[in-house]
């Protein structure tokens, strides 16, 4: 009873700031208005950047656009300042009002439209970023290029990303997502998990690789050639209660969904369950754990499960493919190298990628700061 009272009051708290907000954006006070809308965002856990369109059409009308694109600039520019000296948390706050100024909320509408020019052998590579996170996306998508891989989606989080794409010539799908504060997490996992069934839904097979998963060898001909429904990447991490029961679990920062009636046919229970346990890789792991999977290991380091309460198979890769280090000393001959970033900032984290040689590029210059 105590936590719905809280909620609705949090909800109420937020109503009180979307009309706040509103009101500032009328009287032209773009900084009071971007503050009030920021703590609207962070009293409702739901919160998606399109409510925007429910408070600003009425009020942009009275605000002199020639006020909004300087502040966004400088917005930004103080946010990737603020992000480049590892300062985190204000860089966050930064970023958020230059969102909240981009005037750009609506979500793209012809999805199959949008994929059809990517799509290579059936399937194509999805991955997720919001812009704080863009500098350690250019460095994954720069090997991508080295690789001649280019059948790439990027689920744009922000409409900053979603700019930088478009400038970058990227193909993305752009979902409007508050994404700094740590209560839209579970937000982004499940309505992500939405975009990629609707690749599903497509025809196509997904591949998806976090930012952070750094492709050092082309290895999508050994990940398709895998007969399974999911072939996954191996780690020893979260949850516990897989590794408990196998020894390892399923990593999906780097996994390949088919396109087929059984994968559809779990997706949107695995939907749910995301929504429940707020995380993509617990919420498959607790799947096949509950349909009582079991693993086979064959000769060439292989995993292949199944379990009776589901009409699924699943690959484990062996490290050799898709590696998940800790330290340096864990490092090995990998095709995809994807190191635990156990760092607080973006800026400790290119460093870490750095140490881990892999090119980070401009962003050395980040990593560099002290």
């Amino acid at each position: 009873m105590f936590m719905k009272m809280k909620k609705l009051v949090r909800l109420a708290l937020s109503k009180y700031q979307k009309i706040r907000a509103k009101a500032a954006f009328r009287k032209q006070n773009l900084k009071s208005g971007v503050m009030a809308f920021q703590r609207a965002l962070d009293l409702d856990d739901n919160a998606r950047l399109s409510m925007l369109n429910r408070i600003l059409p009425n009020s942009w009308g009275r605000v002199d656009a020639k006020l909004i694109e300087p502040l966004k600039e400088t917005y930004l520019k103080e946010g990737e300042a603020y992000l480049a000296a590892g300062e985190d948390d204000v860089a966050g706050e930064k970023l958020a009002a230059a969102i909240v100024l981009s005037n750009e909320f609506s979500e793209q509408r012809d999805f199959e439209k949008l994929i059809s020019p990517i799509i290579c052998d059936d399937h194509l590579i999805v991955t997720q970023v919001a812009y704080n996170y863009f500098p350690i996306f250019e460095i994954w998508h720069r090997n991508m290029l080295r690789l001649g891989i280019e059948n790439i989606l990027l689920i744009a989080l922000d409409p900053l990303t979603a700019e930088r794409a478009r400038l970058m010539g990227i193909r993305y799908w752009y979902l409007p997502i508050f994404a700094f504060q740590k209560s839209a997490r579970r937000l982004i996992w499940t309505e992500t998990l939405k975009v990629r069934r609707k690749v599903l839904d497509a025809g196509v097979s997904y591949l998806h690789s976090d930012a952070d998963a750094i492709w050092l060898k082309d290895v999508r001909q050994i990940v398709l050639s895998q007969d399974a429904d999911f072939v996954t990447s191996i780690a020893d991490g979260a949850p516990k209660n897989a590794l408990d029961r196998w020894g390892f679990v399923m990593c999906l920062g780097f996994y390949l969904c088919r396109s087929n009636t059984r994968t559809k046919g779990v997706y949107d229970q695995y939907i749910k369950m995301c929504d429940h346990l707020g995380h993509d890789q617990n919420s498959l792991n607790q799947i096949f754990l509950d349909a009582g999977f079991n693993w086979v290991p064959d000769k060439n380091g292989y995993k292949h499960g199944s379990g009776p309460g589901i009409d699924v198979s699943a690959t484990i890769l062996p490290e050799r493919i898709v590696s998940r280090p800790r330290t340096l000393h864990e490092k090995i001959d990998t095709g995809v190298l994807h190191p635990v970033l156990s760092a607080r900032t973006i800026r400790e984290k290119i460093e870490i990628l750095d140490n881990f040689g892999i090119d980070v590029g401009k962003s050395r210059e980040m990593a560099a700061k002290k």
